[in-house]
């Protein structure tokens, strides 16, 4: 009979079921590492898209004046505005899944990405 094993780290909480104390060993702690990791890179990101700011050419968005904005990417940011205001976080959600299937990621992880979305600035507000 396979156990369920609650991890936590900070907020975050992880279920496993263990099938073996092997299996768990080596899928389980690289995959949890692999997620402390990103979980923890979400601060410089986008807090708009989630974007990591070392993966946007530009390295941030750009405000009125044409100075750098350290909370969005170039994608979500432009002059001082959002380049798509009428979006919701469900929209934003839907477009970060399509792009990061496109870009090779595995759908579960995928998908625990984008459900932090709503978790950041921009879409605290609404």
């Amino acid at each position: 009979m396979a156990r369920k094993l609650r991890i936590m780290f900070g907020h975050f909480i992880f279920n496993f079921y263990e099938l073996s104390p092997l299996i768990f060993f080596t899928f389980g702690v690289q995959f949890i590492l692999q997620v402390v990791q990103i979980m923890s890179e979400i601060k410089k990101s986008c807090q708009s898209c989630g974007l990591p700011f070392d993966k946007d050419p530009n390295g941030g968005g750009s405000n009125a004046d044409g100075s750098k904005n350290a909370t969005y990417c170039s994608y979500c940011y432009q002059n001082g505005a959002f380049v798509r205001p009428e979006w919701k976080v469900e929209d934003m959600q839907e477009f970060a899944m399509s792009v990061l299937k496109k870009k090779g990621v595995p759908e579960f992880l995928a998908k625990m990405l984008i459900k932090e979305i709503p978790k950041l600035e921009r879409w605290k507000v609404q």
